[in-house]
């Protein structure tokens, strides 16, 4: 073995690695040694990376949080300030419509209250020139000249009356020298002598007699014509607005053109209708909805409405009846009856009222619609 050349090979090779592996295990180790300090160091460095990761993500979620919690607050303050916004404008819109309705009830009573006037002021006019034409036709030539003769001769007479009359007052001592005795007289001035009143002594013919006499003779002749005249006048105007109420309360129809029929109608939709209907006809909102069950909103009169499509009768009768009787079993109709609060006449008053606020469209589809069947 010992003269083996391959032994001694081997022993060489095994001398020359142990002599030259040490500095070279010594290079390997430094190189491991240095690669697991910087793989310490990436770890460390990841470890850091990780730790700011995880402060970061739990920053951004305190910020997500707080961001939600402002528009949370956001939301909140928005809607409160909505809701204000919305009431106040209710309130305004309320305002409003109760401004508009005053204003439009204000315009309905004046118009009506001119109606009115202007009909008494007809009835009057009529009734004037009706008791001056029965005057002067059954007034011949010869009575007229006998009573201007008779109005002139007494002239004098009254005129001489009412000097008359002034003096005496002023030399009576209930006149104002008799005031300023009452009161006293200033220093120095003399008393007065006494005075009884003054007694005048009048015609047989200017005494006045009975008070109708008194004011025949006060009022002359044209004064007398003029009194009767307006006394007539008077209840010819009396006797008209009588027999006007009297057809509206017996009234079996509407008649948009019959002024007193209106203005009486006006007066009761507003006590008894204006409150659903509104006081200018317009309804109430959302009418126009579908309503399976019933409960519909009260639907417009004037005009825009199908209130124009039924004629007089039937809605006379839904005011009397109700709207019940002319619906479905199942279907709830909140127009009440008014049977046993409205006469007749009434009821036809306000259809007048409202028919009068139709207009001439309105009034011409009316008349275009189908006869019934």
């Amino acid at each position: 073995m010992f003269s083996d050349p391959t032994f001694w090979v081997a022993v060489g090779f095994v001398i020359f690695v142990v002599a030259a592996g040490r500095p070279i295990m010594a290079k390997i180790g430094g190189a491991l040694d240095n690669r697991a300090a910087e793989i310490a160091g990436k770890l460390e460095e990841a470890k850091n990376l990780r730790e700011e990761a995880q402060a970061a993500l739990a920053n951004y979620q305190r910020l997500q949080r707080d961001a939600a919690a402002e528009a949370e607050a956001i939301l909140a303050h928005a809607s409160e300030e909505a809701e204000r916004l919305r009431a106040a404008a209710e309130e305004n819109l309320a305002q409003t419509l109760k401004r508009r309705e005053e204003a439009a009830l204000d315009k309905i009573a004046a118009a009506e209250a001119r109606a009115l006037q202007d009909v008494r002021n007809r009835a009057v006019d009529v009734a004037m020139a009706a008791t001056e034409k029965l005057v002067v036709d059954a007034m011949s030539d010869e009575v007229r000249q006998k009573v201007t003769k008779a109005a002139i001769d007494d002239l004098p007479t009254r005129l001489q009356y009412v000097s008359r009359l002034r003096r005496w007052r002023a030399m009576s001592p209930f006149g104002r020298r008799g005031e300023t005795r009452r009161r006293g007289r200033l220093p120095g001035d003399r008393r007065a002598p006494r005075r009884g009143p003054l007694v005048i002594e009048q015609p047989e013919e200017n005494r006045p007699g009975t008070l109708s006499e008194g004011l025949g003779r006060r009022l002359g002749a044209k004064g007398r014509f003029l009194a009767a005249a307006l006394v007539i006048g008077i209840v010819i105007t009396a006797g008209v607005i009588y027999f006007e109420r009297r057809d509206v309360a017996a009234a079996r129809d509407a008649d948009p053109s019959n002024l007193a029929q209106v203005g009486h109608g006006a007066s009761l939709y507003r006590q008894h209708c204006a409150q659903c209907h509104g006081a200018d006809l317009a309804g109430q909102p959302g009418w126009q909805g579908t309503f399976a069950k019933g409960n519909r909103p009260a639907t417009p009169l004037d005009g825009s409405g199908p209130a124009w499509r039924r004629s007089d009768d039937d809605l006379f009768d839904i005011v009397k009846y109700g709207g019940q009787p002319f619906s479905p079993p199942h279907y709830r109709n909140r127009m009440p009856a008014y049977e046993h609060l409205l006469a007749d006449g009434d009821m036809w008053a306000i259809l007048a009222y409202v028919q009068s606020r139709w207009s001439a469209d309105t009034w011409q589809r009316r008349r275009d619609l189908p006869p019934a069947s």
